[in-house]
């Protein structure tokens, strides 16, 4: 059965969207990708004039239309969360889905608060969104669209053969962002022996996903009170994952997954104890990182998701 999906995708070649796209040509879709780059002037600037929110798409993406409609008709439209795209463009597939994977709560910030970045959002068929807090507001502002929570998940390729020694007892991998959560790293650093913070650094995937592998703790401070995607890679690594309770986390995660591979705390100054805790449980039952790896990558890979998205459009 051939499926036919057109893919309005970020440029950024480490995304989600990146993963996804290679999942779904792994799980035998044809895809059809129209690489954005959000980042581009013209396209920030189209889309920042209140004037131009409705026709700028239309402008930017008039030149593709006719090698588009030349390919014919397809599948599945599938748009990437952060790009807007004409309803013009939408009509190419039998049915349109709209990926919202990177939702926030964030009252201070309208660029940056799902409730306000998916106002106006054209009519899909479908809408994937990856935190079930937004779920609700979806459902009732696009009726007609049906919502499913897609949570985010974490690339098969990179961990899935990763089985070395956890040299490490706990520690952090990742850009170290002033705020919150680096006073809470630092703080960490000072009162757990053996914590390991590495020096700022840009990862590259294969770079991070090994470095994480090397922790039987993964410690992670939500920023806004959201399911993160670290929560994924984490899990994804084998490590155990050690952060704040955050709501919804263990629905996303799976009861066992969670009940083996999470361990949370309530005030960041218990964060220690939640900490010794996942390490007694990785050197009373050294088998766990592999159970949790394997839960992970079955139920929260890219490939998961992307025969997800297939099934809900009814292409599987």
């Amino acid at each position: 059965m051939t499926r036919r999906v057109l893919f309005v995708r970020d440029s950024t070649p480490v995304s989600p969207a990146h993963y996804l796209h290679r999942a779904l040509e792994d799980e035998g879709a044809d895809v059809y990708p129209i690489y954005i780059d959000r980042f581009r002037w013209s396209y920030q600037y189209g889309n920042r004039l209140p004037g131009l929110r409705s026709q700028w798409p239309d402008l930017y993406y008039q030149p593709s239309l006719g090698p588009l409609r030349r390919w014919g008709r397809f599948d599945l439209v599938l748009v990437s969360d952060w790009l807007r795209v004409p309803e013009k463009v939408l009509r190419l597939g039998k049915l349109s889905a709209f990926w919202a994977f990177d939702p926030e709560l964030r009252p201070d910030s309208a660029f940056y608060d799902g409730r306000h970045r998916y106002r106006d959002l054209p009519p899909f068929d479908l809408i994937f969104n990856s935190q079930p807090t937004l779920g609700a507001w979806l459902k009732d502002d696009y009726p007609s669209s049906k919502v499913y929570t897609l949570p985010f998940a974490a690339p098969r390729h990179l961990y899935a053969g990763l089985h070395g020694a956890r040299s490490r007892p706990s520690g952090f991998v990742g850009t170290l962002k002033a705020g919150k959560r680096l006073s809470f790293l630092r703080e960490l650093e000072r009162k757990v022996p053996g914590f390991y913070l590495p020096e700022d650094r840009l990862f590259t995937p294969w770079e991070y996903a090994t470095e994480m592998s090397t922790l039987r703790a993964s410690v992670n401070l939500s920023e806004n009170h959201e399911v993160a995607i670290r929560a994924f890679e984490a899990v994804a690594a084998g490590c155990i994952l050690v952060q704040d309770q955050v709501a919804d986390l263990e629905t996303l995660l799976g009861d066992e997954l969670y009940r083996i591979g999470v361990v949370t705390f309530q005030e960041q100054d218990r964060a220690p104890e939640a900490i010794r805790t996942a390490v007694g449980r990785s050197a009373s039952d050294p088998t766990v990182h592999d159970r949790i790896r394997a839960l992970a990558l079955r139920d929260h890979s890219y490939h998961a998701r992307a025969r997800e998205i297939l099934r809900r459009s009814g292409l599987s």
